[in-house]
C-alpha cells in the first residue's frame, strides 16, 4: 500500500530540473486564435478620406462663382492657390463626384506655384 501511494505522488508531481521523462507524451492543447473581421464582409483597403475644410469651402466658392468668370477667377487666385496638393486632388475628386466636370477641368490647367515660380499645372499631379 505504501508503494501504490509513493506511485500517485510521484505521478501528481513530476520530476523538476532539465531532464524530464520525454517518453510520456504530454497532452497538447490545441487552441483556434481567430484575428480580423470574424466572417463579417470585407472593406475596402483605400477608405474615403474627410474633406478638409478648406476644400469644402473651395469646391462651394467654386460652384457658386461658375456662372462668373471674374468671379471664378477671383477663387483660382485666392483660395484655390492656397491649397495644399492632397487638398488639391480632395476638390478635383469631389467636383468630379458632384459632376462638375466643367469646374474639374479649369481647377486642373491651374498653374501650380512653389515658392513664387510655377512649377506645373495641376493636369502633371494626375497620372
Amino acid at each position: 500500500m505504501k508503494s501504490s501511494v509513493m506511485g500517485s505522488l510521484e505521478f501528481q508531481f513530476p520530476q523538476l530540473g532539465f531532464l524530464q521523462n520525454l517518453s510520456k507524451p504530454h497532452p497538447r492543447c490545441s487552441s483556434m486564435v481567430t484575428c480580423g473581421l470574424r466572417g463579417g464582409p470585407r472593406k475596402p483597403l483605400w477608405r474615403k478620406s474627410v474633406l478638409s475644410s478648406e476644400t469644402i469651402q473651395v469646391v462651394h466658392s467654386l460652384k457658386l462663382a461658375k456662372s462668373s468668370t471674374s468671379r471664378l477667377q477671383q477663387v483660382f487666385s485666392g483660395r484655390l492657390s492656397r491649397l495644399l496638393k492632397a487638398d488639391l486632388l480632395d476638390t478635383l475628386a469631389e467636383l468630379h463626384r458632384q459632376n462638375e466636370l466643367d469646374l474639374a477641368l479649369k481647377v486642373l490647367g491651374l498653374p501650380i506655384c512653389a515658392q513664387g515660380r510655377v512649377v506645373s499645372t495641376g493636369s502633371a499631379l494626375v497620372l
